[in-house]
């Protein structure tokens, strides 16, 4: 009796290397390959079923078109022909009878006085939404607006005023203040002189 251990694995298979996978999570150049087929697999399962969908959807008008032939040819009428032989076709004005245009002309104008009612009753409700809305404008957003808008035109007028006549007062202020340099200068000057005489 031989006692043996015998391991049928990959071939070329070594401990801790990762076939597909490496280390940090990016694939190897086997695990990208095998991904891809993977992914073809897949995408090619996907045409499958939507060409199979496609078909059978095809199947199904056929059998609808069959189902109607036998009908026609059994003299039934199906449902699909009975919808497009009721639709009533519009005359045109030349071809109504008198009687034909007036109960035209009357439906047109109940379907008219119906619009209107229901204009008037949608008005109605939204009605009160838009009084208190226009009373909270005319009430309280507007007075505010008005007076914020004066206030800040007020100050703006203020500003601009002080502005021009602080300007011209300072231009002043800045000529009195070079007369009276001047003046300074002269009499300085004046007692320098007459001191450099008495000297």
């Amino acid at each position: 009796m031989e006692n043996e251990l015998a391991h049928w694995g990959i071939k070329g298979m070594r401990w801790g290397i990762r076939r597909y996978q490496n280390k940090d999570g990016t694939l190897t150049p086997a695990g990208r390959k095998r991904y891809e087929n993977e992914l073809a697999k897949l995408k090619k399962q996907e045409r499958v079923i939507k060409n199979q969908k496609k078909t059978q959807a095809k199947f199904d008008e056929l059998d609808k078109k069959r189902k109607q032939l036998d009908d026609l040819k059994r003299g039934k009428v199906s449902s699909t022909t009975k919808k497009s032989e009721e639709a009533p076709k519009r005359k045109s004005i030349m071809d109504m009878s008198d009687e034909e245009l007036q109960a035209f002309i009357n439906r047109a104008n109940l379907e008219k006085q119906y619009k209107e009612a229901l204009a008037y009753q949608n008005k109605a409700t939204v009605s009160k939404g838009r009084k208190f809305v226009q009373g909270l404008m005319n009430e309280v957003i507007v007075p505010v607006s008005i007076d914020v808008g004066k206030a800040v035109l007020k100050r703006m007028m203020t500003n601009a005023t002080n502005k021009m006549f602080d300007a011209s007062g300072k231009d002043k202020n800045k000529d009195q203040n070079k007369d009276q340099n001047k003046d300074q200068n002269k009499d300085r000057d004046e007692s320098k002189n007459k001191d450099k005489k008495d000297k």
